[in-house]
């Protein structure tokens, strides 16, 4: 989405400090997303259970807590698709 507002009529400082308030804003609320996706890792990291997330259709490993790294202590499966990770799996409609 693209926005337009005329300045044509306004001081170009009223401008210029208009748009450092919405790049501080913008910043502000990156740092905090960043602060809360950061939390959300950590708990995961430390939860008792085990706790894996996959992305994408090819289902990488994207995040693997201690717990579920346990279960292959012979494999890294972080970063891993399914498939190559646990290629035991192939035939059981897992994948």
């Amino acid at each position: 989405m693209v926005s337009f507002t005329d300045t044509s009529d306004q001081d170009r400082s009223q401008v210029e400090q208009a748009l450092r308030e919405s790049q501080a804003r913008e910043q502000a609320a990156r740092a905090e997303a960043e602060a809360q996706r950061q939390r959300l890792h950590d708990i995961l990291m430390q939860m008792p259970a085990q706790v894996a997330l996959n992305r994408g259709p090819d289902h990488v490993y994207a995040l693997v807590n201690p717990r579920y790294q346990q279960q292959f202590p012979a494999r890294v499966v972080q970063g891993q698709p399914v498939r190559q990770a646990l290629p035991e799996l192939a035939g059981q409609q897992f994948f």
